[in-house]
């Protein structure tokens, strides 16, 4: 998946539109009204990477609004796996019935016909009806130039079901207070999507698993503030 917002996917006409990675693996998008996929041949293709998995393909659950809106990533093929073993209720809720793995990415086509990764649907943010993806948060917080690190999640709050709430990691020797975060945020995302509480943490701090990633459900948390 790194290599698809690279690869330039060509759009087709029509309620579904789809693109040709390679000969080996294709793209398809279709509708959440839509009851099934449905592939077409593109007018010319590209590369997704150097060695697709033969007959791969992955398909872009898309909401009834168009595909500039985030949709859910499905792939299907020889590469994908067929369960959990001993798992049959984890294997349910991953794989349905024709064999897609609901991989829990979520997606979209920009203008271009590139692939954008938002991020985990588990980690989406839905604060008083509207979705925040904790990557686009990350992306402003940590372009400020003291910001070494960042990790956002969201908050239980009372009145709007979440709060944006950010563990941000300085560069040594750097002081940089919430108000300076809470002023670079204003000036470059919506209210909504701001972070209503900060946290520090040194950098052995941040939690992460063994390949560096960051763990969301191990981020410390603090009252939010209003």
């Amino acid at each position: 998946w790194p290599h698809l917002p690279q690869s330039g996917l060509s759009q087709s006409p029509g309620s579904h539109s789809a693109a040709s990675l390679r000969p080996e693996a294709t793209l398809t998008t279709r509708s959440s009204n839509s009851e099934s996929p449905q592939a077409q041949t593109p007018p010319a293709c590209r590369s997704a990477g150097p060695q697709p998995a033969q007959h791969s393909r992955c398909t872009l659950e898309l909401p009834t609004e168009g595909l500039s809106k985030p949709g859910e990533l499905w792939v299907k093929g020889p590469n994908v796996m067929l369960g959990y073993l001993d798992d049959p209720e984890a294997t349910a809720a991953a794989v349905d019935a024709d064999g897609w793995l609901h991989t829990g990415d979520l997606g979209s086509l920009d203008e271009y016909g590139y692939l954008r990764i938002q991020g985990r649907a588990k980690d989406m943010i839905i604060r008083g009806g509207e979705n925040i993806y904790p990557s686009e948060v990350e992306s402003i917080v940590g372009g400020h130039p003291s910001v070494k690190d960042v990790a956002v999640i969201g908050l239980p709050d009372e009145k709007w079901g979440e709060s944006v709430h950010a563990v941000v990691v300085v560069h040594d020797g750097v002081t940089l207070s919430e108000g300076d975060l809470s002023t670079w945020a204003k000036d470059r995302m919506a209210g909504f999507k701001r972070p209503r509480s900060y946290m520090f943490l040194r950098e052995d701090e941040m939690p992460r698993n063994a390949t560096g990633k960051v763990v969301p459900r191990l981020l410390p948390e603090r009252p939010e503030k209003k």
